[in-house]
């Protein structure tokens, strides 16, 4: 195939360094605001960089999607090189990435596919990495675009959070459901519907005790696609990590499974010890 395919994401699609590097996906950087800084996502600030300044302001960083000019000179940067480029965005539900991306996409005119994921962190991967593979096949545009825009309606995205107070800090829950669910030990799950986040119950007790109901529920929804599954992570304990992929593993029986660790966009919204299973429906 004589088209140079080149995919990219926003910053958002938390499909990790490693594989980005081992099928040259390009990311563009959503901003953050921490206090007066205004950084890029993974260049110049970290997940772990918002945990410490909430601890010590109790004011959470505040994330937004790439200008229109941002995203217009970084898909000029690689159409002058001659590729013809896939960009994928989290959820135009969740953040205006797809809209500035479609924005900058016109003002170029030529060479840029846009696809909004309908989803988020690394459920949107899970979609970028079928389109990789598939671009590193040689596969036509067409078929890449037809495959993908199918995908879109069929990933899944479970979150377990572990305390509220990022949620309370970003005005997401009442301090009366902040107060109970921490006093009682209650961990909220979201998931995506529709390209949005929506609370799909609530889990008791310790969160490591918790994690085999968790895996169950979320493999329970549908059929799943067990080609690849991702275990992403705000940050936990490497025995809750452990925990996870052991019933990932166990349940899912996926041929593989990619741990990740977010970037800033989930961190920002649902603070530390956060821990997401994302796989595809059949």
């Amino acid at each position: 195939m004589d088209e140079r395919l080149l995919i990219t994401c926003d910053s958002g699609v938390d499909i990790g360094m490693e594989l980005a590097k081992q099928y040259q996906i390009k990311i563009l950087p959503l901003n953050v605001k921490l206090g007066k800084q205004y950084l890029q996502d993974g260049i110049n600030v970290s997940s772990q960089d918002l945990f410490d300044y909430f601890n010590k302001t109790k004011d959470i960083a505040v994330t937004s999607s790439p200008t229109i000019d941002q995203t217009f000179q970084f898909f000029t940067r690689h159409v002058f090189m001659g590729y013809t480029i896939i960009h994928f965005t989290i959820s135009a539900e969740l953040s205006e990435s797809y809209a500035n991306a479609i924005a900058a996409a016109n003002d170029i005119g030529r060479n840029v596919h846009v696809v909004d994921t309908r989803t988020g962190s690394s459920a949107s991967a899970l979609v970028v990495l079928t389109a990789a593979r598939m671009a590193q096949e040689n596969k036509p545009l067409a078929e890449i675009l037809s495959t993908v825009h199918n995908l879109t309606a069929k990933t899944s995205a479970n979150v377990l959070v572990d305390k509220m107070d990022f949620l309370y800090a970003g005005g997401r829950c009442n301090g009366f459901q902040r107060f109970g669910a921490n006093l009682f030990n209650i961990h909220p799950c979201i998931v995506v519907k529709e390209g949005k986040l929506v609370q799909d119950g609530t889990y008791r007790g310790k969160q490591i005790d918790i994690i085999p109901k968790f895996v169950e529920d979320a493999l329970a929804k549908g059929t799943i696609d067990n080609h690849f599954a991702f275990l992403t992570h705000t940050g936990v304990s490497q025995s809750l990590l452990d925990k996870a992929h052991a019933e990932l593993e166990k349940r899912g029986k996926f041929d593989e499974i990619f741990t990740v660790t977010t970037g800033c966009t989930i961190s920002a919204h649902l603070g530390p010890n956060t821990i997401c299973v994302m796989f595809l429906f059949k």
